[in-house]
């Protein structure tokens, strides 16, 4: 139906109009879905900026974005009217809550779909074994539901997707209310929002060949 869907966008700018995306929903009302995703958006930003203001980082060879809106529709009314070119995105749809902790459930990570193969799967994978070895997590294939949806070949943007716990890969406690799955696991997701500032970092910093030694590793 007509109307209007308000979308939030920042950057952080780059050398190029190459962009790496960071994504979180907004309109729906749960700490998981998605208050906590925004909430970790903006820190990670915040990271990237003062390690490059630090001189830690170097000028990004590319554009860091953020961008807030409606899940699926908001979104992709932004990718139909964007002209700068996002070469990949990350949808950051919660990142873990108290229930990871209590009942000992596994953080996803689904995957770019095959649609789009994405060697950031491959970074994900390292860097959370690198860092985040303590957390419980798995990889999960994309099916172009949701917020990965972005990998068909009209939009083709390799996109994966950090999404808050389950008990297993069948069942779903992503849309609940329940104060064990809507309080934040502040131990983890200290671990977690730094390693998606470091992959984040690596999405815009790393030159063209190092991205491609990445690729074929």
């Amino acid at each position: 139906y007509d109307g209007e869907i308000y979308t939030v966008t920042a950057t952080i700018p780059g050398k190029t109009d190459d962009e790496f995306a960071l994504l979180a929903h907004l309109y729906e009302p749960f700490c998981t879905d998605d208050s906590q995703g925004f909430g970790a958006g903006v820190e990670i930003a915040l990271l990237v900026k003062k390690l490059i203001d630090d001189g830690v980082l170097p000028k990004p060879e590319r554009t860091l974005r953020l961008i807030f809106s409606m899940e699926r529709y908001g979104f992709a009314a932004f990718f139909a009217h964007h002209d700068k070119k996002i070469i990949a995105a990350t949808s950051i749809d919660s990142l873990t809550c108290r229930a990871v902790k209590e009942l000992n459930l596994g953080q996803r990570i689904i995957e770019s779909p095959m649609t789009r193969a994405f060697f950031g799967d491959m970074l994900f994978d390292e860097l959370m074994n690198t860092f985040c070895s303590d957390i419980h997590w798995y990889l999960k294939p994309g099916t172009l539901s949701d917020d990965c949806w972005m990998a068909e070949e009209t939009v083709d943007i390799p996109s994966n997707w950090c999404v808050s716990s389950s008990k297993n890969e069948n069942e779903d406690y992503h849309h609940t209310s329940a104060p064990i799955f809507n309080e934040v696991d502040y131990e983890k997701i200290a671990k977690l929002v730094p390693m998606l500032a470091l992959y984040s970092s690596i999405m815009i910093c790393a030159n063209k060949k190092q991205l491609t030694a990445l690729s074929q590793k």
